[in-house]
Formats: structure tokens, C-alpha cells, sequence
């Protein structure tokens, strides 16, 4: 029920990092296992933590990532109506000193039918359940699939896999912080190749079951290739892409402005991330 006790399993990996984070742990007498060689990204401790987890729920927490003292239990409270909940979170950039709330708001479970999240995600829609990793609760009676490994980086196509095929449910309300400063790997540019990269060779696979859907992702993933771009100021790439993104009227607007303005949209605007 709700109100049962419940043991929570902590499994720290820690990547080779560079930051004090293996005293910080020690400090705290918290138990942590340590990669070889740092991998370059999240993917190789994200799999380790996935292949020893034993708990009836796993959550992931990477190092931007804040909870809200009552993250868990606001989930838990809709995990009997879906095996996958997901929540809102704050988006607080430290060098701009901006905050913005990514919410969907509801006074209780917003429940998604079988499939429909996934179908959502692979057309790259930002329209529906809020599924950012840091997000998510899942049962460990699904299908749990492999961060790929061959960069060690890319994980969109690992949320759709999640979601494929299963119910899901939102809680809405903003339960935990995300922290980006213009040094999270989710602005690297390399990062940022390889994700498309990985993304469109995911799309082209589910093209022949999910043809209209796999076209839409194709080009929202351009489109979100241009964004990037414009919103580091790369103006000649940036057009590059949303000449093959799709044709909304936002994607126009960003391309005209590309050629003089981007300085003051990127100032008031939030293009990307």
C-alpha cells in the first residue's frame, strides 16, 4: 500500500570523475563501486546500476540532477497505475541565471494509454508526458533496456525502448531540479553529433512499423540539431539543419532570424534545452 515500508538501494558508480565526488561519498560512508577508465559518459555506470539493481522500482539520478525531499513517494503513489511514471522538474541554467518549471500540471496521475508515450517520443514530440531519464520511475517487471555503449552518451533511443508498448503515468508536479551550466554533456556539440547520429539510425529501424512516425522524428531531430546550433550562436549550421527539419512556421522564424536578430531571440528566448 502507500503507507507500507520500503527499503531503498543505493548504487553508486562512479566513472573515474575528477571532481571529489569519491571523497564526498566516502565522507558519508556511502557505499560506491569505480570503472576502470572513465568511459566518456554516463551510459557504463547507468548499465551497472541497471544490472545489479534488485529493487521492485528503479529511478536513476545522474550527477545534475537534484530530488525534491518527496520525489519517491509522489511517484510511488502512481506506481500501482502504470509501470512507468514520470514527473515535472525545475530547468535551472546557473549561468544565465534562469529557472523554468517543465510541467504538466494535473491534481493527480496523468495516465497515458499502452503505447502512447512511446509513439510520442519517436515522432520527438515535446507535446505529452514529460520523459527526461531524471524523470522516471520504472517496475523492474518490464523490459529493461541497455544504454548503448558504443559512445556511451546517446539515450533517447533508450527512453523510447522503455516506453515501447507499455501504459505509463505523469505526476504533475515539478519533483526534482535539473542543472545545466553550458558544460552538461546535453550542450556538447560532439555529444550532440552523436546523439542525432544514434537517433536516426534508431528511427530508420522502426521506419518500416512506424513509417509517419519515423519520418516526423527524422525531421524533429534536425530540427532539434538547429536549434542547438542557433542557441550557441553557430548560425551557418544552424541553417544547415532547419533546411532539412520540417517546415513549422517556428523553424522559419528561427531560420530568417539566423541571418540577423538570433542575439536578441537566444536572449529571450529559450530555443534549445
Amino acid at each position: 500500500g502507500l503507507h507500507s515500508e520500503f527499503t531503498i538501494e543505493w548504487l553508486v558508480v562512479d566513472d573515474c570523475s575528477t571532481d571529489q565526488t569519491c571523497a564526498i561519498l566516502e565522507q558519508f560512508t556511502i557505499p560506491y563501486q569505480q570503472t576502470k577508465q572513465n568511459s566518456g559518459g554516463p551510459n557504463k555506470g547507468r548499465n551497472i546500476g541497471l544490472q545489479q539493481a534488485t529493487g521492485n522500482f528503479i529511478t536513476i539520478v545522474d550527477h545534475d540532477d537534484e530530488w525534491h525531499p518527496t520525489k519517491l513517494m509522489r511517484l510511488l503513489h502512481c506506481a500501482n497505475k502504470a509501470p512507468i511514471v514520470s514527473s515535472g522538474y525545475q530547468l535551472i541554467n546557473t549561468s544565465k541565471q534562469t529557472s523554468q518549471a517543465i510541467v504538466n500540471t494535473s491534481t493527480d496521475c496523468i495516465l497515458y494509454a499502452t503505447n502512447q508515450s512511446f509513439q510520442q517520443i519517436l515522432s520527438r514530440s515535446y507535446k505529452g508526458q514529460i520523459t527526461y531519464i531524471g524523470s522516471l520511475l520504472f517496475a523492474n517487471t518490464i523490459a529493461i533496456p541497455k544504454f548503448e555503449e558504443q559512445h556511451g552518451k546517446a539515450d533517447w533511443d533508450w527512453v523510447a525502448k522503455l516506453f515501447h508498448q507499455q501504459k505509463s503515468a505523469e505526476v504533475g508536479e515539478v519533483l526534482y531540479n535539473r542543472y545545466v551550466d553550458g558544460t552538461n554533456l546535453s550542450l556538447n556539440e560532439n555529444y550532440r553529433k552523436q546523439e542525432l547520429q544514434h537517433s536516426l539510425a534508431f528511427l530508420q529501424e522502426q521506419a518500416s512499423e512506424y513509417p509517419k512516425l519515423a519520418k516526423t522524428g527524422t525531421l524533429n531531430a534536425y530540427g532539434s540539431m538547429a536549434r542547438y546550433y542557433y542557441s550557441v550562436g553557430k548560425m551557418k549550421q544552424a541553417r544547415e539543419y532547419f533546411t532539412k527539419s520540417s517546415g513549422s512556421w517556428k523553424n522559419r522564424l528561427y531560420y530568417l532570424t539566423s541571418y540577423f536578430g538570433h542575439q536578441f531571440v537566444n536572449k529571450f528566448v529559450k530555443v534549445f534545452g
